[in-house]
């Protein structure tokens, strides 16, 4: 697995997986692989990253990087690793602002969904020399179909929805409780009973935070 670079070492932008993983579901926890642990009381480091968009197109096609739109980044970061979800936008510079047959502009990508682990999670993983996420050796997983399930939720529940949904996938990777989501990327009732009542006012909560028309 390649390492992740560290392009930019400032609070809003960072190196990320140059592209997702298809690989979905989680991993396996063998024996002796450190992957059973439980931190009650756990208190998380969230961070959020927006990478930017690029035009580094060029007639010579061996300095022809193509387009980027902009990504972004979740990062939730506890005592046994870390998990992250990255979404992909149209969001293009000025000079690549046209309409294209691959986006439609009406929503985010599912790019990533994954984790940043201090130890291998599964036999035979291999790890990256760098991470821009954990100090050290990281050994790094991810999906993009896992992604998209968490779309539609943040579009209409924003931020609260997203971290207790890491906090739900850092459960599931690090502490081996079960998949927190169903088939529409709702949290399932196992998930929320985790959390107690502060995840229970989730639903509630979503749908007066910020007035429709008040965000600017």
């Amino acid at each position: 697995m390649n390492a992740i670079p560290s392009l930019l070492e400032d609070d809003h932008n960072k190196g990320v997986p140059a592209s997702p993983s298809d690989q979905s579901g989680s991993a396996p926890s063998p024996e002796g692989l450190g992957h059973t642990a439980t931190v009650p009381n756990a208190a998380f480091e969230r961070r959020v990253d927006f990478i930017p968009a690029f035009d580094r197109r060029d007639p010579n096609p061996s300095r022809n990087y193509g387009l980027g739109s902009m990504r972004i980044r979740f990062v939730l970061k506890g005592e046994l690793g870390a998990v992250q979800w990255m979404i992909g936008t149209s969001w293009d510079v000025e000079s690549a602002r046209k309409p294209t047959p691959w986006r439609d502009g009406t929503k985010p990508d599912g790019w990533d969904l994954g984790y940043h682990s201090p130890r291998p999670l599964y036999e035979g993983q291999t790890h990256m020399d760098s991470c821009d996420v954990l100090p050290g050796p990281c050994y790094y997983d991810g999906s993009g179909l896992n992604a998209e399930l968490l779309i539609e939720n943040f579009i209409s529940q924003g931020t609260d929805y997203v971290w207790k949904a890491l906090e739900a996938y850092y459960r599931c990777t690090f502490e081996d409780a079960d998949w927190p989501f169903d088939d529409s990327g709702n949290l399932k009732a196992s998930a929320i009973e985790a959390f107690g009542q502060d995840a229970k006012r989730l639903d509630v909560e979503h749908e007066s935070a910020v007035p429709q028309g008040d965000a600017r």
